[in-house]
């Protein structure tokens, strides 16, 4: 993934000190709302407006440092997910008029990081990681991920 071809290190730290380190999406943000059943949030007990307008997470990269939280947390997304009606929905309860298609386990995996309150890189303002996670003071990227290189494919990409 070209977020991290240069050096993952931060990610690492990130996980180490915090747990576990997420990311959202390149130059846009993803409401959960859009991107989720309504049936996923009522069975995770997470039906309210902080799940739904929450971002969602990509789970294709994220950094895990084995703790009890982060059990936990990997037990709650492994039955969620195992959990047809809350992986897949069943259209017990109506979908917001918004929704343009369930990213199932992503879809869980977000709302669960959300809940966990875990760190993550938010690229919406900086795209090229010139600062990680601006909502934490205390993580500074000291290894900035030059992605110069993908900024103008990335712009197309995303329109």
């Amino acid at each position: 993934n070209h977020i991290i071809d240069k050096d993952p290190q931060i990610f690492i730290d990130i996980a180490i000190n915090y747990g576990m380190f997420c990311r959202n999406h390149i130059w846009v943000t993803y409401p959960q709302k859009d991107w989720c059943r309504r049936d996923t949030f009522v069975n995770m007990g997470c039906d309210s407006e902080y799940y739904w307008n929450s971002f969602q997470h990509q789970d294709n990269i994220f950094a895990v440092c084995k703790n009890e939280t982060t059990m936990q947390f990997a037990e709650e997304w492994k039955n969620y997910c195992l959990d047809y009606k809350t992986m897949f929905g069943e259209g017990k309860y109506e979908d917001f008029p918004t929704l343009k298609h369930h990213r199932h386990n992503q879809a869980i995996f977000s709302i669960l990081c959300h809940k966990y309150k875990f760190p993550y890189l938010n690229r919406t303002q900086n795209v090229w990681a010139e600062y990680v996670i601006p909502e934490i003071k205390e993580i500074v990227a000291t290894n900035p991920v030059d992605n110069r290189h993908r900024m103008e494919q990335d712009r197309k990409d995303n329109k």
